[in-house]
């Protein structure tokens, strides 16, 4: 937003490609000069604008990038930038048989901690992981933190998950994040829904 003075003010960024180009289009809006502010009936009047930033895809490009256009068609998981990491593909990762069967796996393993059951513990519990090419499940993450055992239970069931469908891009498998929310209810686990997944945030001033 350009305010009635001129200056650049609440600068938001309306769409994710990768936290390091996010960051910096950020300082590149907010190191603007003064603009000329806009007028509404003769008086200076706040004004909100849209600037559109071109980033080119880097000299030098990883091996998984090539013939991609990495900052703008995708978006990747900063941790692992370098390992290739995707929050989306084009064919998302897939339990076997599907949701149903995910959720009937969960039923099945997870082991409601008992401290858990007695404080009557209830909530969203959320876990992240990265699906190899492979299908194989690693890198699991605990996003919640409702305690008393929950989110270690999940993690070891989580851990015994049997090989996914690999995630595929432009005809390649991949390694994709997957974000898994779960409802929790006297400490027992339901599997909710896959969530989109996001990238870690990471403060790089």
């Amino acid at each position: 937003m350009v305010d009635y003075f001129g200056y650049v003010q609440d600068v938001q960024n309306l769409n994710r490609v990768h936290p390091r180009v996010d960051h910096n289009a950020v300082n590149v809006i907010k190191g603007m000069p003064q603009w000329k502010p806009g007028r509404q009936d003769g008086e200076p009047v706040n004004v909100k604008n849209t600037v559109p930033i071109r980033v080119p895809a880097p000299r030098s490009i990883p091996s998984f990038l090539r013939g991609k256009s990495p900052f703008i068609e995708l978006a990747y998981d900063e941790e692992a930038y370098e390992a290739g990491v995707f929050l989306g593909t084009m064919e998302n990762p897939e339990f076997p048989k599907g949701e149903k069967a995910l959720a009937s796996f969960i039923r099945q393993h997870y082991k409601t901690p008992a401290t858990a059951a007695q404080k009557k513990v209830s909530g969203t519990a959320k876990l992240s992981f990265i699906v190899t090419p492979a299908g194989k499940v690693t890198r699991i993450k605990t996003m919640s933190n409702l305690g008393h055992g929950i989110e270690e239970n999940l993690t070891e069931t989580l851990s015994q998950m049997p090989a996914w469908k690999p995630g595929v891009d432009k005809g390649l498998p991949q390694f994709v994040k997957r974000t898994l929310e779960f409802q929790i209810t006297n400490g027992k686990a339901t599997f909710k829904a896959i969530v989109p997944s996001e990238y870690d945030q990471v403060d790089f001033d």
